[in-house]
Parts: C-alpha cells; sequence; structure tokens
C-alpha cells in the first residue's frame, strides 16, 4: 500500500548491515516449583529373598469340615453313580456308531457293485 506522502518513503536511509549482537543480559529469578508429573514405570524386579523357617505344627487327627459332611457325601456318591452310567452309555454309543459306520461301507460296496 503505497504511503500518503512521497517524501516519507526513505527516511531512515539505505539498509546496511546489521551490527553486532549486544551482552546477554542477568538472568531473573528462579520461578516456583511445577506441578508434579504422572508416575514412571516399574522398575525390574529384584531376586527373591531368603526362605524363612518353618512354622509350628496343627495338631493331629482334626479333620476338615468337608470330610464331617453326610450330605455332602451323599451327593458325591449320587454324582459319582451319575458319571459311571454315562460312561457307559458313552462307550455303547462309539460300539453302535462303529456298527452304523460299517453297515454304511457295506451299503456303499454293495451299491457301487450294482451299477
Amino acid at each position: 500500500m503505497p504511503t500518503k506522502s512521497p517524501k516519507r518513503r526513505n527516511l531512515r536511509g539505505p539498509i546496511g548491515k546489521p551490527g553486532p549482537t549486544g551482552a546477554a543480559g542477568k538472568r531473573g529469578p528462579k520461578g516456583p516449583r511445577g506441578p508434579k508429573g504422572p508416575r514412571g514405570l516399574t522398575g525390574p524386579i529384584g531376586r527373591r529373598g531368603s526362605l524363612g523357617k518353618p512354622g509350628t505344627r496343627g495338631p493331629i487327627g482334626l479333620s476338615g469340615p468337608a470330610q464331617q459332611s453326610d450330605v455332602l457325601d451323599k451327593v458325591m456318591t449320587h454324582f459319582d453313580d451319575v458319571y459311571r452310567q454315562l460312561d457307559i452309555q458313552m462307550t455303547r454309543m462309539g460300539q453302535i456308531q462303529a456298527q452304523l459306520d460299517a453297515l454304511a461301507a457295506a451299503v456303499n460296496a454293495r451299491s457301487r457293485k450294482d451299477r
């Protein structure tokens, strides 16, 4: 954008090389400490410590509550019976499947001969 008056254009004169840089000023006072940053990553885990001496031995002859329940014993007996019956049924199903496979192979062989 042109200036208002043509006389005002070069009042400073030609632009020359800049002079040397001045000396650095005094350093200002130290500011307050900033907020605490997030916690860093966990460092490597150290070696395992030595084992301590063993504790005292417990009383002899006491059994826990799992061995003292008659109801639990009966339920476990029922489960054992069910598992035994399932094992028998699965064995029988395997036998039937083997017989069906043999029958299917025989039928396929006979149908190929008839063609």
